[in-house]
C-alpha cells in the first residue's frame, strides 16, 4: 500500500501544481504571449490533423509533410510558449521544493497520506535536496515535466526551425516513455525507491508505521 500511496500523493500534487499553472497561464496579464499562442496552438491542432489523415499509415510522407507545412509554426510556438513554461517551473519549484522545505519535507499529498520526505541518513531534507527532487518531478500525463520545460525554452533559441523541428516532435513523446520506465522501475523495485530519489539523496518514509 505505501508505493500506491505515493503515487497517490504525486497525483494529488501534481493535480495542484496543473491547476495554479493553468491560472497562471491563462492569466494575459502574467502571461503577455497568451493570446497569440493560443491562436498557434488552434492552428497547429488543426493542421497536424488534417495532415496525420491525409498520410495515415504512411509516417515517413507524414513526418515529411509535417515538417513542410507545420515546421515553421511548430517553432515559432514554443517560442512563443516561454512565458507558460517558465511559468510551471517557478509554480513546480515553489512548490515542491520551498514549500515542502517549510512544511517539515510534506507536500499537500505527504501530509494527506501520512508520508515526509527525509535525506537519506534520516535528517531533514535541505532546500538543494528537495530542489533537485522537484526538478526531475512531474508527469507529462498531465502536464510538461520540469526537464522537459527547460528543453522547451532553450531548444528554439539555440537552434535553427529545422534543426529543432525533430527533437520538438519527440520530446514530449520521449519524457512520457521515459517517466512510463521510471514508474514500472518504482513499482517492481523493493526499495520502492524513484529517479528524483536517488538524485536528490532522499527517501520518503512511511509516518503510519
Amino acid at each position: 500500500m505505501f508505493k500506491y500511496r505515493r503515487v497517490l500523493a504525486f497525483l494529488l500534487d501534481i493535480l495542484f501544481v496543473s491547476l495554479i499553472t493553468f491560472l497562471l497561464v491563462n492569466n494575459p496579464k502574467i502571461n503577455p504571449n497568451y493570446n497569440i499562442q493560443e491562436e498557434y496552438n488552434k492552428m497547429l491542432v488543426e493542421k497536424m490533423n488534417n495532415i496525420s489523415i491525409e498520410y495515415q499509415g504512411n509516417p515517413d510522407k507524414m513526418i515529411d509533410s509535417m515538417y513542410n507545412q507545420v515546421g515553421q509554426e511548430l517553432y515559432d510556438g514554443t517560442k512563443y510558449s516561454v512565458y507558460s513554461y517558465l511559468i510551471f517551473l517557478v509554480v513546480n519549484t515553489l512548490y515542491f521544493a520551498l514549500f515542502a522545505y517549510c512544511n517539515n519535507g510534506k507536500t499537500l499529498g505527504c501530509a494527506v497520506f501520512k508520508l515526509q520526505i527525509k535525506k537519506k541518513n534520516n535528517k531533514s531534507a535541505g532546500i538543494i535536496n528537495l530542489g533537485m527532487r522537484s526538478l526531475f518531478m512531474g508527469s507529462c500525463l498531465i502536464t510538461n515535466s520540469p526537464i522537459l520545460s527547460i528543453f522547451m525554452i532553450v531548444l528554439p533559441r539555440l537552434l535553427t526551425a529545422k534543426q529543432a523541428f525533430m527533437p520538438l516532435c519527440y520530446g514530449s513523446t520521449l519524457t512520457l516513455i521515459l517517466e512510463g520506465v521510471f514508474l514500472c522501475y518504482f513499482f517492481f523495485n523493493k526499495k520502492g525507491m524513484t529517479l528524483q530519489d536517488y538524485l536528490s539523496n532522499t527517501k520518503v518514509l512511511d509516518l503510519k508505521k
